[in-house]
């Protein structure tokens, strides 16, 4: 049964409710949704009213912004992020992730107290290992699809419940950017915002207040991709898009994302996905 309207956003997803489904242990928290986004590519921006139940997700893959209350947090991935109430959210993908999320009985207070993070603990944490986490959450999603079966809810609580053990296992609290770090945040929101266009990112740190070296010892610190890299995979996904969605020439996509030719983004396109683009938009094109 789907449920949570406000979190559809187009991208591919399932979700299920467990609220009224009978339980026959009580040795985890009962959850009363939970759901998947296996490549969601939008970002969120919604209010949670204070009466709003208490939802974590883990971003288990990709690259994404966090802010809360218009204040941008560190969101490295593999993460938690844990959604406070009567707050304004803003969060998403710069490209496409992964995400799992939990909606719970148990409110935010309870949940920190739970697992020991403080009555005003960070809302983000870095998770060191995902690969145990990402073994519980496959056997989430499996359980799922027979979320009404005798016993299920229960095997999901349970899970749930080893999944937050694994990702809570050495994670790392995030916090708010240093002052002399915030303008990371504007040249990243920058290149979200205009990698379509010819960008110089060495002019970019000049024009922004950073020298080169700083820039780039800064950015290593944040985030878990290069500038480069950066603006690489936001041209990549823009192009990959427009492959599928429209029927325009593949030259003229090239260009529309920034690429500086058509031989280059083939190049690059193709060892991303180990084929060209025409034979991906024909394998996958509506």
């Amino acid at each position: 049964m789907s449920v949570d309207d406000a979190r559809s956003t187009g991208d591919p997803h399932f979700s299920t409710y467990l609220g009224d489904s009978k339980r026959s242990f009580a040795t985890a928290p009962a959850i009363d949704a939970v759901g998947h986004f296996p490549r969601k590519t939008h970002i969120l921006d919604r209010h949670l009213p204070a009466a709003y139940p208490f939802c974590v997700s883990v971003v288990s893959e990709g690259d994404g912004i966090c802010q809360v209350d218009g204040s941008d947090i560190e969101f490295p991935i593999p993460c938690i992020f844990l959604q406070p109430p009567d707050a304004h959210l803003r969060y998403g993908p710069r490209t496409y992730w992964t995400e799992t999320w939990w909606q719970f009985r148990l409110s935010h207070a309870e949940f920190r107290g739970r697992w020991h993070l403080g009555a005003s603990g960070p809302l983000v944490y870095r998770v060191k290992d995902i690969a145990a986490a990402r073994h519980q959450i496959g056997l989430i999603v499996g359980a799922c699809r027979r979320a009404h079966a005798l016993g299920t809810a229960d095997r999901i609580d349970l899970l749930s419940e080893l999944t937050f053990l694994e990702v809570f296992a050495g994670a790392e609290p995030q916090k708010r950017l240093a002052p002399e770090d915030e303008g990371l945040l504007v040249i990243e929101r920058y290149l979200s915002e205009h990698f379509r266009e010819a960008i110089v990112l060495d002019q970019l740190a000049l024009r922004f207040g950073f020298s080169k070296t700083a820039f780039y010892r800064r950015w290593e610190k944040h985030f878990s991709q290069t500038p480069a890299q950066l603006l690489l995979n936001l041209r990549i996904e823009h192009a990959r898009r427009a492959l599928l969605e429209s029927e325009r020439d593949v030259k003229f996509i090239a260009r529309d994302a920034g690429f500086a030719s058509a031989q280059y983004f083939a190049r690059v396109f193709g060892e991303r996905f180990a084929m060209s683009p025409t034979e991906y938009r024909r394998l996958n094109g509506a």
